[in-house]
């Protein structure tokens, strides 16, 4: 269903844009023809600073899942908010088992974790109930997750790339510090428990205690 956006005022600049798109993700609808017209006219610069306004449309938009976040992607906005996602958009993994590019794995993986954050996750896992349930900052599991592979850009390993790019990413948002560290923590450890789980002796009891002090908490452990 087309939303009503008849007769669209015009949109100030890009906090004004994403409030608008976030509505329109919020509600389910599709952005009419007015709307996107207004988008188009709006004085969005390239690239676009981050204010209060911007960080709210934009985690609004993270919030509302795939459907926000690859609007913001195909409408341009989102790589004059980040200008970093020019390198990994529409970039082919080398990874066999990832089946999407890397822009289109990043979309998807914000919009699984806005379900598992925000109530809509796999009900009958349990596991995935207490790790949503302790973890309190919903807004530092999205840019988490929407920056996790920002460092796969063809320089090296992409977990030391990401760990730099996503902090000098986080920075220009005026976020709370207690999110922005919490997001840096999840793009720098993606790999932790996976690597740990896979790839290493989980009877060793150092390895155990390793995993722990660099974890360093219940809440970024879930």
């Amino acid at each position: 269903e087309v939303g009503g956006h008849e007769g669209v005022s015009p949109l100030a600049g890009a906090g004004d844009v994403l409030h608008a798109l976030a509505d329109v993700a919020e509600g389910e609808g599709v952005a009419s023809p007015e709307l996107l017209d207004a988008i188009e006219a709006a004085d969005v610069p390239d690239p676009s600073p981050w204010d209060a306004s911007v960080l709210d449309g934009f985690l609004r938009i993270l919030r509302a899942g795939e459907r926000g976040a690859r609007a913001l992607d195909r409408l341009g906005l989102l790589t004059r908010l980040i200008p970093e996602w020019v390198d990994v958009r529409c970039r082919p993994q080398r990874d066999p088992y990832h089946r999407l590019t890397v822009d289109a794995h990043l979309t998807t993986a914000v919009a699984c974790m806005a379900g598992i954050a925000l109530g809509d996750g796999d009900r009958e896992d349990p596991v995935e109930r207490e790790a949503a349930a302790q973890v309190a900052d919903v807004d530092a599991l999205l840019l988490g997750a929407l920056l996790h592979d920002i460092g796969k850009t063809g320089e090296g390993g992409h977990v030391a790339v990401g760990a730099r790019i996503g902090t000098r990413i986080l920075q220009r948002m005026p976020l709370r510090p207690e999110t922005r560290e919490l997001a840096a923590f999840l793009v720098a450890h993606h790999l932790l428990i996976p690597d740990t789980a896979s790839r290493r002796d989980l009877a060793d009891e150092d390895l155990i205690l390793d995993v722990a002090a660099r974890v360093g908490s219940p809440e970024r452990l879930a």
